[in-house]
């Protein structure tokens, strides 16, 4: 769901006259990804965390993996934002 009501309408068009967007290449995303347990850490992954399957290969919990992509994805952000500062410094 597109929560910016312009990009939606603005994506809407481009289905109405069969364009390419990010919005129809994405994949649908898992119920198990929805919720943030996938883990892919290494090569014999990804893992899938369910109640039957409560640990990873790494033997990772539930916490532990949502905890990790957290990070994962805030040390992209923060290396991004760092990278944008440099280059503003060079300026």
């Amino acid at each position: 769901m597109i929560a910016n009501l312009d990009v939606r309408a603005l994506v809407e068009r481009a289905k109405e006259k069969v364009l390419e967007t990010s919005h129809t290449r994405k994949a649908s995303i898992c119920e198990v990804g929805r919720k943030g347990l996938c883990c892919n850490v290494c090569s014999e992954g990804p893992c899938r965390i369910t109640e039957k399957n409560p640990y990873g290969i790494c033997r990772l919990n539930a916490d532990q993996i949502v905890a990790k992509n957290l990070l994962d994805t805030l040390q992209l952000v923060l290396h991004a934002t760092s990278m944008s500062v440099r280059t503003l410094q060079e300026l």
